[in-house]
């Protein structure tokens, strides 16, 4: 089932669609002879390319008693809308069943990353030097022709776990694997906060990982084993993920297959209905166009109380859900109490 998220700051109704930049595939699984990569889809339909200087990809490692995360800043390149780009281990690249493919934009381990501003670093949870700008991690090691920024973590919960930023903001998390969970595993939710230093213009930011048990993920329960990974079934679609196999292959800059014409894109409407101090304001929304194979559809409504506005946090109220199975399910409408915080007149916000 498709989820989308609606939250409500102070008297505006605020609706938060997923990213236009999303995962679209992911080969953490390489054989001894293959390379690790990944595409992001951009699912923006303007006419002007969105720059990844600003974009970084995190992933969580616990290896032994060793824990921490990879950081990668993408460098100064552009994706196009309805566009793919590819991040590999090394160009030509191979993986499942394909030998030398081309299709990359660029290779982490190129020497040249740095002056394009991108890099790949290693930090592991110890107390050291705050010099560093992470009074609770150390830089490690980067291997050359380093094959597994998307190294497995061992221990319970999913074996992978990559989180995709914009501009400090989270905006796609994904967590690949059998182990039981629905959400960010508590190990990570328990790590200490992660400077990141951008490279060139983009702006530095603390990620705290604090409040990412409520953070919306994307989940595939099945483990990839060797030579093997994750794809979206169709370009940019909200929780449609496979294993890759036999049947379900990879396509590096080529589509997945859009879900119709629409190529995934599912569009709502929200409008704030004001009413009195005894009355109440009325929320109204409703999905009023998406590919068939969208639905159902989701709506959660949220309070916007939280510190980051337009963004769902831990201190966010919820409200109410209704499903579309069709897109003619709609219009819904939800009341929205005007008395604050703490109401006690049964007001059906809360």
């Amino acid at each position: 089932m498709k989820k989308i998220l609606l939250l409500i700051a102070y008297i505006n109704f605020v609706f938060v669609s997923k990213t236009q930049v999303v995962f679209n595939e992911v080969y953490p699984s390489p054989s001894k002879s293959n390379n690790e990569f990944f595409e992001l889809y951009n699912t923006d339909t303007s006419a002007t390319p969105m720059s990844l200087d600003n974009f970084t990809i995190v992933t969580y490692y616990k290896i032994g008693n060793n824990t921490g995360f990879y950081v990668m800043d993408l460098p100064n390149l552009t994706i196009a809308p309805h566009g793919y780009f590819v991040g590999a281990s090394a160009i030509p690249f191979s993986y499942q069943n394909v030998s030398n493919s081309t299709a990359a934009d660029f290779s982490w381990n190129d020497p040249a990353l740095g002056s394009n501003n991108g890099y790949v670093r290693m930090w592991q949870l110890q107390s050291g030097s705050s010099a560093d700008g992470n009074p609770d991690y150390d830089p490690g090691t980067i291997p050359a022709d380093f094959n597994d920024f998307f190294v497995p973590h061992n221990g319970s919960g999913a074996t992978y776990t990559i989180f995709l930023y914009q501009n400090g903001k989270l905006i796609n998390a994904l967590i690949f694997g059998s182990g039981g969970y629905n959400s960010v595993i508590p190990e990570i939710i328990a790590m200490p906060p992660l400077f990141v230093d951008m490279s060139g213009s983009a702006s530095d930011f603390w990620i705290d990982f604090s409040n990412y048990g409520s953070v919306p993920v994307e989940k595939v329960e099945q483990n990839t084993g060797t030579d093997n990974g994750y794809v979206r079934t169709a370009d940019g679609v909200c929780g449609s993920w496979d294993k890759s196999s036999n049947t379900v292959s990879y396509s590096p800059q080529l589509t997945n297959g859009p879900a119709d014409a629409y190529s995934g894109v599912i569009s709502v409407t929200a409008i704030v209905q004001k009413g009195t101090l005894a009355t109440g304001s009325t929320i109204v929304y409703d999905v009023i166009s998406a590919p068939s194979t969208s639905f159902p559809v989701q709506l959660d409504v949220y309070k916007d109380d939280g510190p980051s506005l337009l963004k769902l946090d831990a201190n966010d109220v919820y409200v109410a859900s209704n499903t579309e199975t069709v897109v003619t399910d709609g219009p819904f409408t939800t009341w929205r109490c005007q008395h604050g915080g703490g109401c006690k007149k049964q007001c059906r916000l809360y």
